[in-house]
């Protein structure tokens, strides 16, 4: 059974609109190819966006499902046309099954590729280099409170209210940091255990209280609550 966390009601829903895409073409005598195909991208790219993965790898994925799909959706009339004999409804559920197979098989394929991909070592930055106005500043680690996005900039806070901004990526930042002392908890906020006073849960998620105050609220994504939880854990 797949987890909570993962895409299940989007494949739900691509299955039930890819469905409705084959009746509508076919009653109105237009070709459903494009139209399904242009589906199974926007569902490949909603899987990819709310799990995170980079543009190269959902470009990839794009176009690798749309070529299963192509393949699958060609081979199943094939074997439901002899028993159900040829009527709208083997494509419909041809269409239906092939979507569901995709999407159940590409949330799996991405699970166990996150699961596996984390270095088996890592070198851990004991110092961040930042900048304040026209200064260079360095910061030890242990004196971060949490690392956010705002405007295209990625900034570091400290214990003692100071914000400064970094020229690393987040991804850069996290491959740097103790994955025992800190959590990415969406794709622009990086928490340290030390900075968190209460998490709130709110409509599936939670809503995270740190200090010193962002001043604006922090929620954990959805994708990621089951590790934030473990983690705090």
């Amino acid at each position: 059974m797949m987890k909570r966390d993962t895409g299940l009601w989007i494949i739900i829903l691509f299955t039930f609109l890819h469905a409705f895409c084959c009746v509508a073409c076919r009653a109105i005598e237009v070709e459903d190819e494009h139209a399904l195909t242009l589906l199974t991208i926007a569902m490949t790219f909603i899987l990819c966006y709310r799990r995170d993965i980079k543009f190269f790898y959902t470009i990839a994925a794009v176009i690798l499902v749309n070529v299963l799909a192509y393949l699958i959706g060609n081979c199943l009339p094939k074997f439901l046309i002899p028993l159900m004999g040829e009527s709208l409804w083997v494509y419909v559920i041809s269409t239906s099954v092939t979507t569901l197979i995709l999407g159940a098989l590409f949330e799996l394929v991405i699970d166990f590729i996150i699961k596996n991909s984390e270095p088996e070592s890592r070198t851990l930055r004991q110092r961040w280099v930042v900048r304040l106005n026209d200064r260079i500043v360095p910061v030890k680690t242990e004196q971060i409170a949490y690392f956010f996005s705002e405007e295209k900039c990625n900034y570091l806070v400290t214990f003692d209210g100071g914000r400064y901004i970094i020229d690393s990526t987040m991804d850069e930042i996290v491959a740097g940091l103790d994955p025992e002392l800190f959590i990415r908890i969406n794709r622009g906020c990086i928490l340290s255990l030390a900075c968190i006073d209460s998490a709130v849960k709110d409509n599936g998620s939670y809503i995270v209280n740190v200090h010193p105050n962002l001043g604006r609220e922090i929620s954990v994504a959805r994708s990621r609550v089951d590790d934030f939880l473990k983690w705090l854990g």
